[in-house]
């Protein structure tokens, strides 16, 4: 029996099935369903009636939930205790960004976190994915927040994923393109148009040129490592297109452009990206902080 055990059956309880009770703990569903088989077993008695439909508890498990909420809560509050005590007023958790955070409303939030803990100290730093991936598994970082496509095709074995916003994927043309009257238009109606998109992150525009080429295979891409304003101007003045995020889009482009709604588009979650081991509790507790106050958060996946 292990504390990590009380814990998801403490959260399953509270949040009413395993579903919902994953996503608050930012873990697989299957993870918390092996760990609650393996405390029935070692108790050598079922915690929840199951059905195809709902669960509840059963008699053992409702004998064992106040102990459990016990145990949890104290835990809770030591670490939260031991977290104070070792805080000083230089106390700083370190956070990697790619370059969108105030377009999503994240450095405001974190402004917010900052203000109702004093002592702590919130640096960002706004790099590219692969460094952000890097300096978190070389602990230089204690908190990255990046773009996925979700679900991932790969799980990080060492990395805990926790989505924040979805973002959809929208066509940015010149309001002279005939495709600017339409509200909504599909990738395959771009196919005489010449892509420009932004390079400055390579394994974020992988994803727009992947699914670009994927629909237009033959389609002509100019890769740019550039600002987005620049963008702009191959857009407006070249008369090229591009895809870009939907939030993107309404801050750097409106109202020049014409940003058109596609049909298909691929959707994106910015996501916050810590190491399984970390012990930097107010790391965690940050993140807990930009989950429940950012709009738009998605379900764990």
């Amino acid at each position: 029996m292990t504390l990590q055990q009380m814990s998801f059956f403490v959260a399953i309880c509270r949040c009413g099935n395993f579903t919902a009770a994953a996503d608050e703990l930012y873990i697989s569903q299957s993870s918390i369903s092996k760990s609650i088989i393996a405390l029935e077993k070692e108790l050598g008695s079922e915690l929840f009636v199951r059905t195809t439909r709902k669960i509840r508890l059963s008699e053992v498990g409702r004998r064992l939930l106040p102990y459990a909420t016990r145990m949890v809560e104290e835990y809770d509050n030591l670490l939260a205790y031991t977290a104070q005590t070792q805080r000083t007023c230089n106390h700083t958790i370190h956070v990697g960004g790619v370059p969108v955070l105030s377009i999503y409303g994240l450095t405001e939030v974190i402004m917010q976190f900052e203000a109702l803990h004093p002592g702590l100290c919130v640096d960002i730093c706004e790099i590219k994915t692969a460094d952000i991936l890097s300096q978190i598994k070389g602990r230089a970082l204690d908190v990255g927040i990046l773009r996925l496509a979700l679900p991932l095709e790969r799980k990080p074995q060492d990395l805990t994923v926790i989505p924040l916003i979805d973002d959809r994927q929208v066509l940015l043309v010149p309001k002279t393109d005939p495709l600017a009257g339409e509200e909504a238009v599909c990738l395959e109606q771009a196919e005489k148009l010449t892509f420009v998109q932004l390079n400055s992150d390579p394994l974020v525009a992988a994803y727009h040129t992947d699914w670009l080429k994927s629909v237009l295979p033959d389609a002509p891409v100019y890769l740019a490592n550039t600002q987005l304003s620049t963008i702009k101007q191959y857009i407006l003045q070249r008369g090229w297109a591009s895809l870009v995020m939907e939030k993107v889009a309404q801050y750097a482009f409106a109202p020049e452009v014409c940003s058109l709604a596609l049909s298909q588009p691929l959707c994106l979650t910015l996501c916050a990206v810590l190491r399984k081991d970390i012990s930097n509790y107010d790391a965690r507790e940050l993140v807990r902080f930009l989950r429940a106050q950012l709009p738009g958060k998605t379900s764990f996946l």
